[in-house]
């Protein structure tokens, strides 16, 4: 019973292989692109009339979000590639 518990855990929880670093390296670049997007929506709510103050806020802080998923990512890859056992 406890075998059976601890590969279950091992499969959902465990160790992947390292060919799954390539995850890392395709969210941080999903991650890239939605920042480009995200900041062309701010300029262009900076330059907009009648806008209202939260559009811009709202702009600024998902430019925060997709920038920080984006460097976690990539660090995430790094680190991922640096941790192969060749």
């Amino acid at each position: 019973m406890a075998s059976s518990m601890s590969d279950t855990m091992d499969y959902f929880f465990g160790p992947v292989s390292s060919q799954y670093c390539i995850w890392f390296y395709a969210i941080s670049v999903f991650g890239f692109i939605n920042l480009i997007l995200v900041l062309i929506g701010f300029i262009v709510s900076l330059f907009t009339k009648k806008v209202h103050f939260a559009v811009p806020l709202t702009f600024f802080l998902a430019l925060f979000t997709w920038f920080f998923m984006y460097f976690q990512n990539r660090l995430l890859y790094n680190m991922c590639l640096k941790s192969e056992t060749h």
